[in-house]
């Protein structure tokens, strides 16, 4: 691979992040509470080492799965315009994998933080 390819796909994926970031308020408020997330679990939980893995993973998780969920929404939505049920039914789901990756992650960093105390 070129220097030049491998700069051209930092390039085109620095595009998406910032188009779902503009586009997405979703992913925004995601952005927002990952960042505050991280920020309390260096500052005011001092987090270990495995125990800001564990977090900074579990934020990545829910962006990244927003990302993909807005990736296949915005596909459907090219594809059939009608909003077929089908779509409805795979927009749902993804929508709802959104909500379990935030959810499981919500439960983790809250168990580190009971670890705490």
């Amino acid at each position: 691979m070129s220097i030049s390819k491998l700069l051209n796909s930092f390039k085109y994926a620095y595009y998406g992040l910032r188009q779902v970031f503009l586009e997405e308020q979703n992913f925004q408020l995601h952005t927002i509470v990952g960042v505050v997330v991280i920020l309390l679990s260096i500052f005011k939980f001092n987090f270990t080492a495995i125990e800001l893995s564990l977090t900074l993973i579990c934020v990545a998780l829910v962006l990244v799965t927003e990302i993909i969920n807005t990736a296949i929404e915005n596909t459907w939505d090219h594809l059939e315009p009608n909003h077929h049920p089908v779509v409805k039914s795979v927009k749902d789901m993804m929508a709802g994998a959104v909500v379990v990756v935030s959810f499981f992650s919500a439960i983790v960093w809250i168990l580190l933080i009971v670890n705490k105390f």
